[in-house]
């Protein structure tokens, strides 16, 4: 015979608990999506299904107001919930829930109010949520782009290149939305139409552009290649458009150019077509001439007489020429200094930009021909320092006004007379000499700005040699100060600060803001808030802190932001206070406090305090262990500054190795969290039990000699919460514990491990439950166990 053995527990149990969990949906992008319920703002192009959790035998009731006219557009109360309203969030967790399907709603602000109703239709719990429905797509108007050097940014396709020395960004113009853009990203595509790549976008909300840098955006093209450039944009609500799309071209490639060969009066032949005298360039070699005389060559598919993107030649130390071509290439000669290597002077020049490429050489000059000048550098008497370097850069503004009355040159000793240029004059530097002066009268003055930047050269008296340049780096500014607009988030707890600074990208982007910061106002230290700077749009800048961090204690919080020559600026100031201490969690049983494994008898009889200084709430508790080895969320509940526990549907604790753990985490207004751990026997309160049975593994219902079933579920009498004795019609629910080997089958419903149904059984007029058992399944031999759950006595 094999033996299957029973092992019983009833309970009783109630459950009041409230929540709206998510909201389920087909968005404005064709996507099946849910999001939780503490997310605001929706976009459903479909109705939308409300996942509303609450207890037992409750009813739900959802109601919606249209916050415009102040009007509810749908209201409807659930059927009680069963055993049979356990559900699985999108997230995979289980609650004992309703799904409320909402007609589809129209764009605007609507305000969700959840009531749980118990069976006496009073109002147990009410959940309030706020969301706004917002379908429409971010919109747009033109592309913009920054040019020069005759780049074409008004036609159907813009053609661009590297520009000067800004880094010029094209811009996407009139970028709003009905909520607020939460991202955009800019995608390139190839002519072929593969993706090549894809980056993030800068969101000015001052001047509602989405722009980017294009001088590193785009792989290497010679202006024969058009790219399709694409905003993807995004609102918080999480419509996206893609319809933002502009051709462009691109020069970034300065192409092929080859050194060929280097004047020699004493080469008979030559290596350039139409030139003599011309030896065949090696590195190292000697030449014997200076200004030297070296020539490129070029193919004509990249020479601009031949091709758009072709590159010309510049040489303002000298001459060069285009002095031959054949069937595939031209040939440029340069006239210059001997390693006179200046790019604001001797280059070539690509398509839409300023430069393009130097020229180069490694060479040797023959001691019979003549040194170039060679500049060692420029000094200024400054009223504030005496001599010191042209190279001053940032002249900080509380040390104006500064004045600078004389000149000084400094060179290499050659031997002829030298002739130094710089700013308002020159001086001649005799033959064996290093230096030289002149008079130069100039004031930096408070409340002004300004750049010196002029070159410096040092020529012979002829001008046939000449050094490389050097140029004047000071610049001063008490001139453009930054403007703050600071706006404070509660709910995040953060700071974010609009600043415009005027004449940003002034002198090649020297002045600029250097950064900015927040101090209290109270004692004018800074504030070590974690963030910082976000992004920057030409004098736009925007900057971002977070508080929750900050050291506990009381501030007046201001913004500060500061030009890198010293001007700055400070926000008006915000109040605040800051709360580094996390939650106290204090854990009672009956009013005796936790001991660990102590037996708890009814989870109705924990309650916890939570205490903080700002608001708190219980983010989750997590219950597990046990017999079954259960892990299940538990919901809560609170009543006055005590919160409690909702039923879970679990096995009591048989020995002392079926312990629980139950596991809590509180958080406070500021984001610090509390989590403690509890381990306990568990025993629900109104606990009893019944005999073990045995039985055949047959899946039949085995009878006596008087027909009576030979295995019965019987239990002693059972009572309602005012003493009264049981009768008449009840609703049992039946869970078989989910690690048995076997599906039971009670009162001819089949139950399987890990599963819970409700059956209808009628008390007799003894009070007793009497429920025949059988295995739903013949031949599995091992134990079984179960428990049978009454919501409520009748």
């Amino acid at each position: 015979m094999r033996n299957l053995l029973l092992l019983p527990f009833i309970f009783l149990s109630t459950f009041c608990y409230a929540e709206i969990v998510e909201y389920t949906f087909t968005d404005t992008n064709n996507n099946s999506v849910s999001k939780k319920s503490d997310v605001q703002f929706l976009n459903p192009s479909s109705d939308l299904d409300v996942f509303l959790s609450g207890g037992l035998d409750r009813k739900m009731k959802l109601s919606i107001r249209d916050l415009s006219t102040n009007t509810n557009i749908y209201e409807h109360t659930s059927n009680y919930i069963t055993i049979d309203d356990r559900l699985q969030s999108s997230a995979g967790l289980e609650y004992y829930a309703k799904i409320f399907s909402v007609p589809r709603l129209t764009d605007g602000n609507y305000r969700l109010t959840h009531q749980l109703i118990d069976n006496t239709n009073s109002i147990v719990v009410t959940e309030i949520k706020d969301i706004t429905v917002d379908t429409e797509l971010p919109s747009f108007g033109e592309w913009s782009a920054q040019g020069g050097y005759g780049m074409d940014v008004s036609s159907e396709i813009f053609k661009l290149g590297r520009g000067g020395s800004g880094n010029n960004r094209f811009f996407l113009n009139d970028v709003s939305d009905n909520t607020e853009i939460e991202k955009a990203v800019l995608v390139l595509y190839r002519e072929d139409g593969s993706e090549y790549s894809r980056r993030n976008a800068i969101y000015d909300p001052v001047n509602t552009q989405l722009t980017n840098h294009y001088r590193y955006l785009f792989p290497l093209s010679n202006l024969d290649e058009t790219f399709t450039v694409k905003y993807e944009i995004t609102d918080i609500a999480g419509n996206v458009s893609h319809l933002s799309s502009k051709k462009m071209m691109m020069d970034n490639d300065p192409g092929e150019r080859t050194l060929v060969g280097f004047y020699n009066p004493s080469e008979s032949g030559s290596v350039v077509p139409g030139l003599s005298n011309y030896e065949a360039y090696r590195s190292g070699m000697t030449v014997y001439t200076n200004p030297v005389r070296f020539v490129y060559r070029i193919p004509k598919t990249n020479w601009y007489e031949y091709s758009e993107g072709g590159l010309r030649a510049t040489n303002g130390a000298g001459s060069v020429s285009k002095v031959s071509e054949d069937d595939d290439n031209v040939y440029i000669q340069f006239i210059a200094p001997y390693n006179f290597f200046d790019g604001n002077y001797i280059r070539f020049i690509n398509k839409y930009e300023w430069g393009g490429a130097g020229v180069g050489y490694s060479v040797t000059l023959d001691p019979s021909a003549r040194a170039s000048p060679y500049l060692a550098g420029v000094d200024y008497y400054y009223s504030d320092v005496g001599w010191m370097s042209m190279y001053r850069y940032a002249i900080q503004n509380d040390q104006l006004p500064v004045s600078i009355s004389k000149v000084r040159i400094r060179v290499s000793a050659r031997n002829y007379d030298q002739i130094g240029y710089h700013i308002g004059g020159n001086c001649t530097i005799p033959a064996g000499s290093t230096s030289c002066e002149y008079p130069w009268s100039y004031t930096m003055e408070s409340g002004e700005t300004g750049y010196l930047h002029s070159n410096a050269t040092v020529y012979d008296t002829d001008r046939t040699l000449r050094s490389n340049p050097r140029w004047a780096e000071v610049q001063f500014n008490d001139k453009h100060y930054p403007s703050i607009n600071a706006v404070y988030d509660d709910v995040e707890k953060s700071i974010t600060a609009n600043i415009n600074q005027p004449g940003a990208g002034y002198y090649f982007d020297r002045l600029r803001l250097s950064h900015a910061w927040l101090i209290n106002a109270d004692n004018g230290q800074q504030i070590n808030a974690s963030g910082g700077f976000v992004s920057r749009n030409g004098e736009n800048y925007v900057y971002k802190w977070f508080l929750r961090d900050i050291a506990e204690g009381d501030y007046q919080i201001r913004v500060r932001a500061k030009e890198r020559h010293g001007p700055q600026t400070d926000s008006t100031a915000f109040s605040y206070r800051s709360d580094r201490t996390p939650p106290v969690i204090t854990f009672a049983f009956k009013d005796q406090p936790y001991v660990e494994g102590m037996l708890i008898k009814g989870l109705e009889n924990i309650s916890f305090k939570i205490e903080d200084a700002s608001d708190v709430a219980i983010t989750s508790i997590n219950f597990k262990g046990g017999p079954a080895s259960d892990n299940v969320e538990l919901a809560w509940n609170k009543k006055d500054d005590l919160w409690g526990l909702e039923y879970p549907r679990t096995f009591p604790s048989q020995d002392e190795a079926d312990m629980y753990i139950l596991t809590l985490t509180a958080t406070d207004a500021f984001g610090q969290s509390t989590t403690e751990v509890y381990s306990f026997k568990y025993e629900p309160n109104n606990l009893f039990s019944v005999e073990s049975v045995k039985t055949l593994a047959v899946n039949r219902v085995l009878r006596d000699s008087t027909n009576k079933p030979h295995i019965l579920i019987k239990s002693n009498q059972l009572r309602s919460d005012n003493g009264n004795l049981a009768f008449g019609p009840q609703q049992v629910f039946v869970t078989v514990r989910s690690d048995s080997p076997m599906p039971l089958e009670v009162h001819n419903t089949v139950i399987r491990p890990g599963e819970t149904k409700g059956i209808d059984v009628d008390i007799g007029s003894d009070g007793r439950l009497y429920l025949p058992l059988i295995p739903a399944e013949s031949g599995i031999e091992g134990k079984a166990q179960y428990m049978l759950e009454i919501n409520g006595i009748n």
